[in-house]
């Protein structure tokens, strides 16, 4: 699957997590990472809860491509929910940084501190985060396999919240209605 829009590029490396079959689904590793808030979450519990997770990687509070990306993630949040996904947006950043950023866009999802680096670089997106992309997003289903094609935005771009709908539609099986929900 790949989505016709400008605003997307492939990115993992030969590092990076990968199948033996295109055709199978990439399961990706799992992690246990600082909340925002304080606290700790695994994403395999949290992705046992919903049908889709959709993964924000993104640079962090300095970065207004990244500000844009989860402000429109914030804005589309609920069409999201709709569909059964969740959204988790990873930064590189530190906690308080993080906290920050969650405050200024009055964000409902839950922002995850990768201060180190160490998930990003395990999912192959440290370097391509630090050099050409503000922000990467991924969509998995509950059992961590990869859903859609993998997507970076770069500083100018962002990614809508209704062509994240219609990958995890089509992943899904149920086919574009036309748009998202109000």
């Amino acid at each position: 699957m790949s989505f016709s829009l400008p605003v997307l590029a492939p990115f993992f490396g030969n590092s990076s997590p990968s199948a033996a079959d295109p055709n199978e689904p990439q399961s990706l590793p799992d992690f246990i990472l600082p909340t925002a808030d304080g606290g700790d979450m695994r994403l395999s519990e949290r992705a046992a809860s919903y049908s889709t997770i959709v993964l924000i990687f993104h640079r962090g509070y300095d970065c207004t491509g990244c500000r844009a990306q989860l402000a429109e993630l914030q804005s589309g949040y609920n069409d999201l929910r709709i569909e059964g996904a969740e959204v988790l947006a990873i930064g590189l950043d530190d906690q308080l940084n993080t906290q920050r950023l969650a405050q200024q866009l009055n964000v409902r999802f839950p922002m995850l501190v990768d201060a180190t680096g160490v998930v990003a670089s395990s999912y192959g997106l440290r370097q391509a985060l630090e050099t050409d992309f503000t922000s990467a997003i991924l969509i998995l289903n509950g059992d961590l396999q990869l859903l859609a094609t993998r997507l970076a935005t770069s500083t100018d771009q962002t990614l809508p919240v209704e062509a994240i709908v219609d990958a995890i539609r089509e992943a899904n099986g149920t086919g574009n209605a036309g748009g998202t929900a109000s």
